[in-house]
């Protein structure tokens, strides 16, 4: 069951798929959505400043409302401030703050209202996994639970986002940690923004190198080893 791979289109019909017993044995879920439903979400805007949301834990449960704790990642952008509150999502508190390879961390307290996804966690039969991320990529949720609570959760997120998938779930290691190292991964994405994957090149590795005040051998080696970690993880998820 662990290879078990769903689309999960139009004429998917979940909960057929369930009482077939096709998701029986998964204790734990990896839903895997795209964003293209959400790109007007004002709580979408704000996320996709940062290049990265890792889920990190379970704060508390208050009066319905979900808190959790997650690792905000950005470059050279500061985290969103205490109190900010956007469509039912409030950053409750800034617990650390550090930097790596030019990337600012931050390990975050955020508060989802009950109407905004604390509704699920009142019956105390869903747990989120670690695993849990959102990058400008999708939205990465992995959970476990009892099977109608997370069957639930599977009907409400195919009425509100367009799924890719729904596999068993994975190891917590995540992109930033099984994926190019912080300082590959910085050149990976600058080297995309600037249009090196693009036919015909944008940029050039001279171009690369003067934007990242690193050397030309320096930027090729990056991308090298990035680009055959990401195709490596592509493969192995054949």
């Amino acid at each position: 069951m662990d290879s078990l791979y769903l689309l999960i289109d139009n004429d998917t019909h979940l909960v057929s798929l369930w009482l077939a017993g096709v998701l029986i044995g998964m204790r734990a879920i990896r839903i895997d959505c795209n964003l293209e439903n959400l790109r007007d979400d004002p709580r979408l805007k704000a996320a996709l400043e940062y290049l990265s949301w890792d889920f990190r834990g379970v704060i508390d449960q208050e009066n319905g409302d979900l808190l959790i704790m997650v690792e905000c990642i950005s470059i050279a952008k500061p985290p969103p401030p205490p109190g900010l509150c956007i469509g039912g999502i409030t950053v409750e508190a800034i617990l650390e703050q550090w930097e790596e390879m030019s990337l600012n961390h931050s390990l975050l307290v955020l508060r989802f209202a009950k109407n905004v996804g604390g509704t699920y966690f009142t019956s105390h039969d869903l747990a989120l996994l670690a695993g849990t991320n959102l990058t400008a990529n999708g939205l990465v949720v992995q959970i476990t639970g009892s099977k109608p609570s997370i069957m639930r959760l599977l009907k409400d997120m195919r009425n509100a986002l367009s799924i890719r998938g729904v596999t068993s779930a994975q190891g917590a290691k995540g992109i930033m940690a099984e994926g190019p190292n912080l300082e590959g991964y910085k050149v990976l994405k600058e080297a995309h923004v600037q249009g090196w994957y693009k036919k015909p090149k944008k940029t050039s590795v001279r171009q690369l190198a003067k934007i990242l005040g690193i050397s030309k051998s320096s930027v090729s080696n990056h991308l090298v080893e990035a680009e055959n970690k990401v195709i490596g993880i592509f493969l192995e998820g054949e």
